[in-house]
């Protein structure tokens, strides 16, 4: 907690300041016991600040273990609602913010388009790993991304809020590369997409035909 941080950081300040008056610097002969005093001042200024109870104004911010963060989070991250639809994948999402179609034109991206979004990252115990929301929108192309974003940015139209819980295969894997091992959730709000160029169409058919020529290295 945060006390427990204070008292690490005294304890390396006064073992630093030790440090320093066992060991003069070049040029300070003598003035070994000046260097005491003025790092026993510093010592007692700086515990001061580290060891006074933490006021509302100091502590504002100060959250590093998340504790703040887990109280504020979605009390669903661990298990999704009943009313979550669940893809083939094991995606489950919902809308939790939906546009009228009837009043408006919705759209849905596609893996090739370029979307607009604001994000939060959960991991199950409730703690942020990632957002954009204080950053501002953030722009991609719609397959740039981890798998299960991938998937869930699909299901939505412009303008709609989701909530995509993402097993740890469709996101960073076991091993958390580039971002937290195992289940993950994700809030996401679409603001807008720009069209991208489809890919060509795969070709019905992709055997060789039976006077294709062959070299050597068994190309046709």
């Amino acid at each position: 907690d945060a006390h427990r941080l204070r008292r690490v950081l005294l304890v390396g300040l006064l073992l630093h300041s030790a440090t320093r008056c066992f060991v003069s610097p070049p040029g300070s002969v003598g003035s070994r016991s000046s260097y005491l005093r003025r790092d026993l001042l510093a010592i007692s200024a700086s515990s001061e600040v580290l060891l006074r109870p933490p006021s509302s104004a100091w502590a504002e911010g100060f959250d590093p273990f998340g504790e703040e963060q887990k109280k504020q989070a979605p009390k669903d991250l661990k298990n999704p609602p009943e009313d979550a639809q669940v893809t083939k994948s094991g995606l489950k999402w919902k809308i939790l913010k939906a546009v009228d179609c009837e009043a408006t034109k919705c759209a849905k991206p596609r893996a090739f388009d370029k979307v607009s979004v604001a994000f939060t990252g959960f991991e199950p115990d409730g703690r942020v790993f990632d957002s954009s929301r204080t950053r501002g929108k953030v722009q991609f192309q719609v397959s740039q991304v981890i798998r299960g974003w991938t998937e869930g940015l699909q299901k939505m139209n412009v303008g709609e809020t989701i909530r995509l819980w993402i097993p740890g295969d469709l996101g960073f894997g076991s091993e958390g590369k580039g971002g937290p091992p195992g289940d993950i959730v994700l809030d996401v709000t679409l603001f807008g997409l720009k069209r991208g160029q489809a890919p060509p169409p795969t070709p019905e058919e992709l055997t060789a035909p039976a006077d294709a020529e062959v070299t050597e290295s068994g190309l046709a």
